[in-house]
């Protein structure tokens, strides 16, 4: 994510209404709930998080599964 931006986060296969953690190097950085077709969003802004530039892991955890995903912040 280039310095200044933001990334719009979008995933599927959460059940439909239930609480997924966005963490981000393991640091939870919000509770989302997956809508009724069991997708999530949001934004993501590292200027905000006020994260270092660098490699970052992002994780999606629900009550089945985590998705992890890698992102570099500039």
């Amino acid at each position: 994510i280039p310095a200044g931006h933001e990334a719009y986060l979008l995933d599927q296969g959460f059940l439909p209404g239930h609480p997924v953690g966005l963490y981000i190097d393991n640091v939870l950085i919000r509770k989302l709930t997956a809508s009724t077709s069991g997708y999530v969003t949001d934004m993501i802004s590292p200027s905000k998080l006020k994260l270092p530039p660098g490699n970052h892991v992002l994780q999606l955890k629900s009550m089945l599964f985590t998705a992890t995903r890698s992102f570099v912040s500039g």
